[in-house]
């Protein structure tokens, strides 16, 4: 583990938790889960994937690399947010993940926005992987010019992919549909929103039936923000909202139900930075545009309806005095937007949140990053609402923060390794490995526990818990990929 900050400064981050919990006399005191990923420098979490059977796939970068340079970093936790694997993927130099689908078979697509050079930008990328974690496959795209991917989603055992393009010169909002093939994906078909004079570039999207609802900004002199529904098939445009501030307005987020559209804005009104939010039917009526009243500089991050007619927010603010950034979680009526209160969590340090999800239970899940459980440097910060319905609470928290960080270059085999059995209790074999190439055991820290040669694999006297195989071919003079092993007794 890495040194934390004080035992005195801790104590008084939870002194403060129980005071917030005693305040609130009118609520019951619940147990928020705070669970702090991380390495030596910065790891910054980026989205939640929800898995079948309960999991949480937690989608984020790391530069905790021997490199120092960006990897997309994945795992996999269940529902108590315990790890059950973890990886890095990268693709040279820089890659960000920024998006995870689980596709029928279990398998598993991150979408990442992958460095290409200095006269090209960014570029899409595609990083294929098995249930558990091992990469299988790589597919990019990009043009000439920068492209941003945002989303991508499994749509019927088809994949879809939205971002921004600079191909025309200008930002436009391209969409794509794959076919797989192998273990790639092919650009079936795909097609430009507004390709116009005017800048877009796309921040989040829902889906419905064959409809495609689409949140950018609009950059120019004062940015606005745009909606727009289509049908992807035929390009067909269904409806349009452009927002009505004259303020510059920024798109942040998006969510959809039964209940509808919601669309999470950043407004920079005269007061200050605020956050503002439109409700719409499916046919696109706008049944709720607002600014909420706020004595506070505040920017919104992520939306989520948690009922048919409520929803909440989270936001960032550093003007409620602990010292640094701290989360907002707000809920609010979609009868009017009155807001129906909400905590604020976070410590004296820097603490934000990015994304926001609700598992089958009911609890929320809150992913982003924090820089004050360890060195300074920021890492995957996960929080666990038990309900919305939280005002009084107590951090159970638990900080698994290493000395390193598992970052080892992935190489995609031709001859894919099997380790059997696994779990393992005395000893496994990694099949298909050279009997020549040598091979280490780390924990999950990154710490080294066993090395050795061949294919066998000795795991007795080892404490159980999860465990990485790293070989190093000497053939390539290259690391392999680490394939989890599971220790049991």
């Amino acid at each position: 583990m890495k040194q934390c900050k004080t035992d005195m400064q801790r104590i008084a981050v939870l002194i403060g938790c129980w005071v917030c919990a005693l305040a609130s006399s009118a609520q019951d005191v619940d147990s928020v889960l705070m669970h702090v990923f991380g390495g030596p420098q910065d790891d910054r979490g980026a989205r939640i994937t929800l898995l079948e059977g309960g999991d949480l796939l937690l989608t984020g970068t790391t530069n905790s690399t021997t490199a120092s340079e960006n990897h997309a970093w994945i795992l996999r936790v269940d529902s108590n947010a315990q790890t059950i694997w973890s990886t890095t993927v990268e693709d040279e130099p820089l890659l960000q993940a920024v998006d995870a689908i689980e596709h029928t078979n279990g398998s598993l697509t991150i979408l990442g926005m992958r460095y290409a050079n200095a006269a090209d930008g960014y570029d899409w990328g595609w990083y294929h992987l098995s249930s558990d974690g091992v990469l299988t496959g790589t597919t990019t795209w990009g043009s000439s010019s920068w492209d941003l991917p945002v989303r991508c989603w499994n749509r019927n055992d088809t994949m879809w992919t939205l971002g921004t393009s600079y191909a025309t010169g200008n930002g436009d909002i391209r969409w794509m549909q794959h076919g797989e093939e192998a273990d790639a994906w092919s650009n079936v078909t795909s097609g430009v929103i507004h390709a116009t004079a005017v800048e877009e570039v796309a921040v989040d999207a829902v889906w419905t039936g064959d409809t495609l609802v689409v949140a950018s900004t609009l950059v120019g002199a004062s940015d606005r923000v745009r909606v727009d529904a289509i049908r992807p098939g035929t390009n067909e445009l269904l409806w349009t909202y452009e927002s009505s501030w004259d303020e510059q307005t920024v798109a942040v987020a998006m969510d959809a139900s039964e209940s509808g559209i919601l669309v999470l804005m950043n407004v920079a009104t005269a007061d200050g930075d605020r956050l503002a939010f439109a409700h719409f039917a499916w046919d696109g009526t706008l049944l709720l545009e607002d600014i909420p009243g706020s004595g506070y500089d505040i920017q919104g991050r992520s939306i989520h309806w948690y009922s048919p007619t409520d929803f909440a927010t989270v936001a960032w603010t550093e003007q409620l005095g602990a010292g640094g950034e701290e989360v907002l979680f707000s809920r609010w009526s979609s009868n009017g937007g009155s807001w129906q209160g909400g905590p604020s969590f976070g410590s004296p340090w820097d603490d934000a949140v990015e994304h926001m999800e609700q598992d089958a239970s009911g609890r929320l899940w809150l992913l982003g990053r924090t820089d004050g459980y360890s060195n300074g440097r920021d890492d995957f910060y996960l929080l666990g609402l038990p309900d919305a319905d939280v005002d009084g609470y107590v951090l159970d928290e638990e900080i698994l923060v290493g000395d390193s960080v598992l970052t080892i270059p992935d190489a995609i085999r031709t001859q894919p390794l099997r380790i059997a059995p696994n779990p393992a209790r005395q000893w496994t074999e990694v099949i298909g490995w050279n009997a020549r190439d040598a091979w280490m055991l780390v924990d999950f820290s990154g710490r080294s526990v066993r090395t050795g040669m061949g294919s066998q694999v000795s795991v007795e006297g080892l404490p159980p818990g999860t465990y990485y195989w790293v070989g190093q071919a000497s053939r390539t003079a290259k690391s392999m990929r680490a394939i989890p092993i599971q220790v049991v007794r």
